[in-house]
Parts: C-alpha cells; sequence; structure tokens
C-alpha cells in the first residue's frame, strides 16, 4: 500500500514539473492609459494619434475620438519605462505598474506646438549687392538653429543663423530654402523667391489699398480685398488645422451681408458644443460655425471635408456620409446634396448661407446583424464656464458645465457645485446613452471678493463687487424767455413772427408745451423735446384780418403787434357817393309810408 502511494505522489510531482508553462499563465490584461492631450496649450483635436514605445519599439497606437482626451489599450509590460507620444512627439512617460494591482493609468500628455519656419521674402535686389534674409521660426523647443540652402542644391550648408546676408552675382529668379532645428532635434524647413535684376533700383508701384473682407478662418487672420458691390477680388481659400475641411470662396464670388451690404467679416470656427446628430447618427470628425450669420455667396462657395475611413463608426459607411447643416427654426440637422469621394477620403458640397456644418455618418445595422451588447452608462464634465466673471454684490452669476454620457445606456450624474471649499448646489441629471446637456447653476453672494469655483475637477472664480450708488440727476426743468414779434406793425391779412428761446435747466432729457395764446385766445401749442441743459429757439408764424391791437402770450411771456387797415381797404370806403345814398334811403322811407297809408284806407272802408 505504501509503494502504490509513493506510486502515485512521484507520477503527480512529474506530471507537474513536466507540464507547459502557458498552463499555467495568468492571462494578459491590459491596461488602460488614458488622460488630457495638449498641443501648444489648447486640446488636441480630434484625429490626433496617440502612441506608446518601449525602448523605441511601438507597442500601441490609437486616434483621439474627442479634442482633449485620449484613451490607449497597453499589453502587460510590468516595471518598463512607457512612453507615450502625441502625433509622433513624446507627451509624457511612466512605469507601467502591475496589472494585477492597478487596472487603469492616468497620464496627462503636452506637447508643443509643432515647430515651423520661415524663411521670409520674397527678396530682390541687384547683381553683386548683398541681400539681407531674415528668417524665424516657432513652436517646437527653443534655442534653434537656422540652416540655409541659397545654391538650390539641397544642402544646407551655405549660411547660418537667422539673418544671414548673401550676394548673386548674376540676375536672374532664385529659390533658397531655410532649414531649423530646435533643442528636440526637429526639424523644419520653409522656401523663398530672390529676384536679381541687372543694376539700378527696383521700384514698384502700389496701388491704392482696395476695401478689405476681415477673415478668421480657422485662427488664421487675413485681409482679401472685396468690391464696393461685394465682389470678392482674389480667391479665398482656407483648410483646418487638422486639415479635415477646406473652404474655397472663387475669385468673382458676390459675399453679402443679411442686410445686402458688401461682407465685412468672415469666420469659420470649431463649434465645441454642437447639437446632438440624429438618432442612429454620429457626427463625423469636428463641426464648425460659419460667420457672420445671415451672410449669402453667389455663386456657392465650395467646402470640402476629408475624413478618415479607418475612423468611421462601427456601423457608418462611406458611401452613407453627408455633409448637413443645423437649421435654427426647425431644430434639427438638413442634408446637403453633396459629393463622396471613396478612393480621396472626401465630401465637397456648394453651399450659399453660412451656419453650422458638420460631417454625419449613420449606423445602418442590417437585420441579420446582432449589435453589439450595450455598455453601461459613463459621464464626462467638461467647459466649465462662469458669466459674467465680475458682478456686484447680490447679482447673480451663472456656472454651467457639459456633461456626456458616454456609455449606450442611460443613467444618471450628481453635480455638486462648490464654491470657496463649500458645497452649494447639487443637481440630478439624467441622460440617455451618448447623450449630452450643458447644465446652468445661478449663484449669488453678499460680501465682496474673489471666489474660487469647482465642479468635479474643473475649477474658475468670479469676482463681487461692492455696489456703486448711482448719482442722481434732477429732472427736466424748463425756462421760457427772450419773446420777440416781427414786425411790430402789419398790415390786415400780413404775417408776424413770434420766437421764444426755450431751455432744459435740469439734468435730464425732458418735453416743453409751448401755448401761443393771441389777446387771450388760444391758437397752437408746440411740444419740443431737450436733453438737460440744452435750449432751443421756437418761431410761431401768426396773422389778423381785423385792425387793432393784439397781445401775444407764450407761456407767460408777453408782448404786443398792431394790424393797420390796409391801404385797399381805405381808398375804397373814401370814394362812397354819401348823398346818392343818403337820398335812395329818403325815396325809400317815403315810398313804405305811401304803400302804409294805402293799406289803412282800405281796410277802412271794407267796414
Amino acid at each position: 500500500m505504501r509503494l502504490r502511494l509513493l506510486a502515485v505522489t512521484v507520477t503527480l510531482t512529474l506530471t507537474l514539473l513536466l507540464m507547459p508553462a502557458t498552463a499555467l499563465a495568468q492571462p494578459v490584461v491590459p491596461l488602460l492609459y488614458h488622460g488630457n492631450v495638449t498641443v501648444g496649450g489648447t486640446d488636441a483635436p480630434a484625429g490626433t494619434i496617440i502612441s506608446a514605445e518601449i525602448e523605441g519599439e511601438e507597442i500601441a497606437t490609437s486616434t483621439t475620438a474627442e479634442a482633449g482626451t485620449y484613451e490607449l489599450d497597453v499589453g502587460a509590460h510590468e516595471g518598463d519605462v512607457v512612453i507615450l507620444k502625441v502625433d509622433g512627439v513624446e507627451g509624457g512617460q511612466t512605469t507601467h505598474p502591475d496589472p494585477k494591482t492597478a487596472f487603469e493609468v492616468v497620464l496627462d500628455l503636452s506637447v508643443p506646438e509643432p515647430l515651423t519656419a520661415e524663411a521670409g521674402g520674397p527678396y530682390s535686389g541687384t547683381a553683386g549687392t548683398a541681400i539681407s534674409l531674415s528668417g524665424s521660426a516657432s513652436g517646437g523647443t527653443a534655442p534653434y538653429t537656422y540652416a540655409w540652402d541659397l545654391d538650390n542644391d539641397g544642402e544646407y550648408d551655405d549660411a547660418t543663423g537667422d539673418s544671414p546676408s548673401h550676394t548673386w552675382a548674376t540676375a536672374g529668379d532664385y529659390t533658397i530654402s531655410l532649414e531649423v532645428t530646435d533643442d528636440a532635434s526637429a526639424t523644419a524647413t520653409d522656401t523663398a523667391t530672390v529676384e536679381i535684376k541687372t543694376t539700378g533700383p527696383v521700384y514698384t508701384y502700389i496701388p491704392p489699398p482696395a476695401p478689405e473682407i476681415e477673415t478668421n478662418l480657422f485662427g488664421t487672420e487675413a485681409g482679401f480685398s472685396i468690391g464696393d458691390d461685394g465682389e470678392i477680388l482674389e480667391t479665398i481659400e482656407a483648410t483646418s488645422e487638422d486639415g479635415t475641411l477646406t473652404i474655397t470662396i472663387p475669385e468673382g464670388t458676390k459675399a453679402l451681408d443679411k442686410d445686402g451690404d458688401p461682407l465685412e467679416t468672415l469666420e469659420a470656427v470649431v463649434d465645441e458644443s454642437p447639437p446632438d446628430p440624429p438618432e442612429d447618427a454620429h457626427i463625423i470628425g469636428l463641426a464648425y460655425n460659419f460667420g457672420p450669420d445671415g451672410a449669402t455667396f453667389d455663386p456657392p462657395l465650395t467646402l470640402t471635408f476629408t475624413y478618415d475611413p479607418d475612423a468611421l463608426p462601427e456601423g457608418v459607411s462611406e458611401e452613407d456620409l453627408v455633409i448637413a447643416f443645423y437649421d435654427e427654426e426647425t431644430g434639427a440637422w438638413v442634408e446637403f446634396e453633396g459629393v463622396v469621394d471613396t478612393e480621396n477620403h472626401t465630401i465637397t458640397v456648394l453651399v450659399s448661407h453660412f451656419t453650422t456644418f458638420a460631417v454625419i455618418g449613420t449606423v445602418v445595422i442590417p437585420e441579420e446583424e446582432v449589435p453589439e451588447p450595450l455598455s453601461p452608462p459613463s459621464f464626462q464634465v467638461s467647459n466649465l464656464v462662469v458669466t459674467p466673471d465680475e458682478v456686484e454684490i447680490g447679482e447673480d452669476i451663472e456656472i454651467s458645465v457639459r456633461v456626456r454620457n458616454t456609455g449606450d445606456l442611460s443613467g444618471t450624474y450628481l453635480l455638486q457645485l462648490d464654491i470657496n471649499g463649500e458645497v452649494v448646489q447639487t443637481k440630478q441629471v439624467a441622460l440617455d446613452g451618448q447623450g449630452s446637456i450643458t447644465v446652468p447653476m445661478i449663484v449669488s453672494a453678499e460680501a465682496a471678493g474673489v471666489y474660487n469655483v469647482i465642479i468635479d475637477d474643473l475649477s474658475g472664480t468670479f469676482t463681487v463687487t461692492s455696489v456703486v450708488e448711482p448719482v442722481l440727476l434732477s429732472a427736466a426743468e424748463f425756462n421760457v424767455s427772450n419773446l420777440s414779434i416781427t414786425p411790430a406793425e402789419v398790415e390786415t391779412g400780413e404775417t408776424v413772427n413770434v420766437s421764444v428761446l426755450a431751455a432744459n435747466t435740469g439734468a435730464t432729457e425732458g418735453t416743453l408745451t409751448l401755448i401761443l395764446k393771441v389777446s387771450g385766445i388760444l391758437v397752437t401749442t408746440r411740444d419740443i423735446t431737450l436733453d438737460g441743459g440744452d435750449s432751443q429757439n421756437v418761431t410761431f408764424t401768426h396773422s389778423e384780418g381785423i385792425a387793432g391791437d393784439y397781445i401775444v402770450d407764450v407761456n407767460g411771456q408777453q408782448s404786443e403787434f398792431t394790424v393797420k387797415v390796409a391801404e385797399e381797404e381805405e381808398s375804397e370806403t373814401n370814394g362812397v357817393q354819401w348823398p346818392l345814398v343818403g337820398g335812395i334811403i329818403g325815396a325809400a322811407v317815403v315810398v313804405a309810408g305811401l304803400l302804409a297809408y294805402m293799406a289803412i284806407s282800405r281796410r277802412r272802408a271794407t267796414q
């Protein structure tokens, strides 16, 4: 019995010793690296490539889906130093933890703006005369070194420094190149042209500047010529910083604002909080807001969006992509008729007005396809805004954040508003899967000072100042003076001018009613409005048809004028034949007496 037990024990021991190591190994559990990512101090755009390296070997890569954040699954590399790069530039590093005890690594990444070189120019001069060159650099990591290729042989060995000089012996057109290297060994190049003439100075006629349309397209400010009738005098073309959108306005296009006047400004910026897309649809890449609102273009301008087919959400095909604009009146996205080029991965449309534009992709699930299980709710809080950032005591302040449910299922999230270390307000937010909402909170303060605001890991400040008592202005008060009548004597039917000086001696605007009376009879009234401290001469016109003296009264100011009989009336009166008139009256009296006598006699005869 003991021998049999010993044999079993030996057999089990050998079996365990000879078993392959893979049969006992734990499964590899990848770790999720995630955090914020910035380029030059601003959020990295969607589509930025994040990669992880160990000892120069790339072990994982991903593309950001939203501006400013990233996620990257990295396998088990316990104890190794993992370097994370943003579009090929190191943005941070850490030691990979033990996957048995850690499930995620939070690491914020930051890289400077990409290095750019500027060769200056164009340059011009004469043969045999030295020309000063001017180079510059931006982005990358300072300090910079400069190397020039002045003979176009591809070698940057002809000059160094940012401001060298060079002499060309013969006339002609030359191309020069500048190579800039930063402190991190990154390089950038740029070219410029040089025109060399034989001898003598070069005079250039510079015409007077035409009216310009000021543009701010994707963060780049410029000016372009525009005619008095709104016609663009030179082609305008600009591409977004991430290279996904190109706008082209051809020369000859009429660009007018909402009032029909030539366009003065033109703007294209990323819409950080675009309206939600239709159900079962996604906004592909970034949405862009074009302004000013109401601007029109004839003929339509061209928008060309570029997309990455590998970054399309599952279920969205290239053929089903559309460019849409958001209709503020209907609150819905409206599709354009455009051209999808699946070979070059572009979508092109013609638009005649400005609003918010985006590429929309709709998920199409085949009937036989079983959808993936829905992910649980997961919330992100971003875009803390404090408006206004300075108020007086007791005035309201709106503090808002953007809450997004990145999961597929609906859920709730509790927001807590912390001011100066104290929770002053909470809000329960309910969101459907993939939904987002801006949540406002209204607060006020009863004491002056600077207040620190915290919601989740976002922070901001606002300032409260003491109330400034308003200065009370005196009410409007009026004075009427300087009554004058010209002329002071007129004939019947002729017009006199009645003038007074009205003054507002108060501090605020007011209205005065001037009342014109002639010999106690109301003739007319007139209302005038004066700012505080202003005065105004007011004139009335008046005429009378009967001779006599008349007293004029305007708001208590009195004077008089005289009306005489016109000379024609006097002459007519003086020409009457009074004896003839008396004879006619006497004859009429005699005839009336005779008729009365005859009537009385006839009455007596009948009696």
